[in-house]
């Protein structure tokens, strides 16, 4: 042990000592990389465990700040050292942050070791760089100031128009957040919700909730207190008050703007010669404008800053908030009840509801992922977590991978206590919601999803206010909503609304497309169609369209379609037909008609053969027991079974297995043992039997 403690004692020494000279030097990014070179040699030595213990012991005793006694080491050297550049300073520490972490994360921990050796890293340097930010004005003051590579000046008619470019981006700057780097790199390591939520508990309680950030982050701008003119400029919107300028234009003789990053900006300034393009120029690169100050005819001034503290911290919370959310769906045993979750709910809602709704499809990838996903939908807030499910519904994309029946149940449960006041006010929630993510996304398919759903929802709210609260979809319908799945429509139409959808197609292909579509969701989502389940979101329009179109329902139309869809079909015929027509039609007469001709029944399609493999057995009906003894029968099938079995190499237990395993996940489609060993039976009696 005391051998230990004096190698321990040495390298805090050392460390201690390199850290010094960079502290007295000015935090110069040669001495930040000397330091690590020096540091990166000695791991060199040593095998990953004892590299861990290395750089638990070289750290812990490396503080920017004491964060215990408050003592602000930075601080300090910023009013002893007015010598050096506070910009150098300012990369110095940046560098030596993001180097700590660079070498930090080159290794493998386990949960455990994340928790104990990375999180205090964590917790140490985000609170002491949210004190530099906060806590010391000589930090602060340089995201007031200028550096500049260059100042251009144009002379517009008498005024004087100046575009600063700030190439450099020094200061706390959105786009150099040492807090995110600190994220982005440790997020990996913690995967389970346990250490998500320590994260989050350091972020919402010792960062974001910290009182000085609350007093100086509300507005998205700052004013000079010596401004002179009587401009009305609202702090608390993030837009240039272009009226306000315009209103003294006539008196203002020079403007002049700090752009961040804009390089090159100059040139394309040579055509201006009116205000007018002026006011343009700040009402489109708004986002990009640092600081802008007016001068007046009398040398009057208005200057306003952008404050970038705000800013900051306002990318800090979306990417953390992004970031826990993208561990929690990939959490195993997620507690969306943890007291935190429900913290978060309030805080990050309206961030993971940007997040899902341009990612939400590229999460479902695992059963997982996708049941973590729909759950903590469910929690989101509205107007959020029902903006979320109409995306998924109103998609162009007919074969999403979140399951239908979710995202209606999620609508059914926010719409079916409500009435029409209450109603009205949602639609105009979802609505203003989707307005506002529109403003700020530069996403186009996700812009044109919302858009849609917002057309949608203004023409459900339209047609409520008619007398017959009718929806047609007709031939001119379809032409204005190419791409739309119609059958997620009528669903949503079903579940949010009191409309009725009635469908009126005249165009043969139209009705084939819709058809086929049918059958299509029949197999990926039973459960809208199984006509014995009274679905609260799927009303009979489908079943009447169905049983309206039959005779367009011909072989090549099902010929491909899954097994799962001839049965779901058959279902439809026999429990439906007779509440539509008052008359008795039988499905059997129609599933048999599709494949017998004169001559022999076409059998060669597989999922067709499959659906006859089902009725071979007795009990299925009088005119299926009949087609099973028909010579012809027996004689297509084993000619279509046998080339089956042979090319796909099957044995006929194996085949059985295959149509088990199909329709496993329907409860009532299921094949059971005993009737598989029936089937079984009756085609070893076609197979073996000399019939023809």
């Amino acid at each position: 042990m005391g051998l230990k403690r004096v190698i321990r004692n040495d390298i805090i020494y050392q460390y201690k000592k390199y850290f010094e000279d960079i502290l007295n030097n000015g935090f110069t990014v040669e001495d930040v990389n000397n330091f690590y070179l020096y540091l990166k040699y000695d791991l060199s030595q040593l095998n990953e465990q004892d590299v861990k213990e290395f750089l638990t012991i070289v750290f812990n005793n490396l503080n920017l700040i004491d964060i215990n006694t408050n003592s602000k080491v930075l601080k300090k050297f910023f009013l002893s050292q007015k010598e050096i550049d506070a910009t150098v300073i300012l990369n110095g520490v940046q560098l030596f942050i993001k180097e700590k972490y660079k070498l930090l994360t080159d290794y493998t921990y386990s949960e455990d070791e994340a928790q104990s050796i990375i999180f205090p890293f964590v917790e140490k340097d985000m609170v002491a760089y949210k004190n530099l930010l906060t806590d010391s004005d000589e930090f602060l003051n340089l995201n007031s100031q200028s550096y500049y590579d260059n100042k251009s000046t144009f002379n517009l008619d008498k005024m004087t128009f100046n575009i600063n470019e700030n190439q450099k981006k020094v200061g706390i700057s959105a786009t150099n957040n040492i807090h995110v780097y600190i994220l982005e790199k440790v997020a990996p390591l913690f995967k389970s919700q346990k250490s998500v939520e320590s994260l989050s508990s350091l972020v919402n309680e010792r960062i974001l909730n910290d009182s000085y950030l609350k007093e100086n982050t509300e507005n998205h701008w700052e004013t000079d207190k010596n401004n002179s003119l009587p401009l009305n400029f609202n702090c608390s919107d993030s837009n240039i008050p272009i009226n306000e300028i315009v209103s003294i234009q006539n008196r203002i003789t020079s403007v002049s703007v700090d752009v961040e990053g804009f390089i090159g900006f100059g040139v394309y300034l040579n055509g201006f010669n009116t205000f007018s393009e002026i006011t343009k120029f700040l009402e489109n690169n708004v986002s990009k404008i640092s600081c802008l100050k007016l001068t007046t005819d009398d040398g009057k001034e208005f200057i306003v800053r952008r404050n970038l503290l705000r800013e900051y911290f306002e990318v800090f919370k979306k990417k953390f908030g992004e970031t826990i959310l993208q561990i929690y769906i990939s959490c195993d045993n997620l507690n969306l009840d943890s007291p935190n979750i429900s913290n978060e709910l309030n805080v990050y809602s309206n961030i993971w509801f940007e997040f899902l709704i341009q990612n939400l499809n590229n999460l479902n990838r695992s059963q997982k992922s996708s049941d973590n996903t729909l759950n903590i939908l469910r929690k989101i807030k509205e107007p959020y977590c029902g903006v979320l499910s109409l995306c998924q519904l109103i998609s162009s994309n007919n074969d999403h991978d979140g399951p239908i029946k979710n995202y209606l149940e999620i609508l059914y449960e926010l719409f079916k206590s409500l009435n029409q006041q209450e109603i009205d006010e949602k639609y105009n929630n979802y609505i203003n919601c989707i307005d506002s993510y529109i403003s700020k996304s530069d996403i186009y398919e996700v812009k044109q999803k919302c858009l849609k759903v917002r057309e949608i929802v203004l023409s459900i709210k339209e047609k409520e206010k008619e007398k017959d609260k009718t929806f047609v979809i007709d031939d001119n319908w379809w032409g204005n909503n190419v791409g739309l799945n119609v059958l997620n429509f009528i669903s949503v139409i079903s579940t949010i609304s009191s409309c009725k959808i009635q469908i009126s197609l005249q165009d043969s292909n139209l009705n084939t497309n819709l058809m086929s579509q049918c059958l299509i969701t029949m197999s990926k989502f039973p459960e809208l169609f199984d006509p014995i389940a009274d679905l609260y979101y799927f009303n009979t329009t489908i079943y009447n369209y169905i049983l309206d179109n039959l005779g367009d329902i011909k072989k090549y139309l099902i010929m491909d379609k899954p097994l799962k869809s001839l049965l779901i079909l058959e279902k439809i015929i026999d429990e439906k037909y007779f509440d539509h027509y008052q008359g008795y039609y039988e499905a059997q007469y129609f599933m048999i008609g599709l494949v017998k001709s004169k001559k022999y029944y076409d059998l060669s399609y597989s999922s067709i053969l499959k659906f006859f493999t089902l009725k071979l057995t007795e009990g299925q009906g009088a005119l299926y027991t009949r087609l099973v003894k028909e010579r012809k029968f027996r004689k297509d099938y084993k000619f279509s079974l046998a080339y089956y079995l042979d090319l796909k190499g099957l044995t006929i237990e194996q085949y059985l297995d295959n149509i088990e395993d199909e329709l496993k996940d329907y409860d009532s489609l299921k094949v059971g043992i005993f009737k598989k060993k029936l089937i079984k039976k009756e085609i070893e009696n076609i197979v073996y039997d000399h019939y023809y």
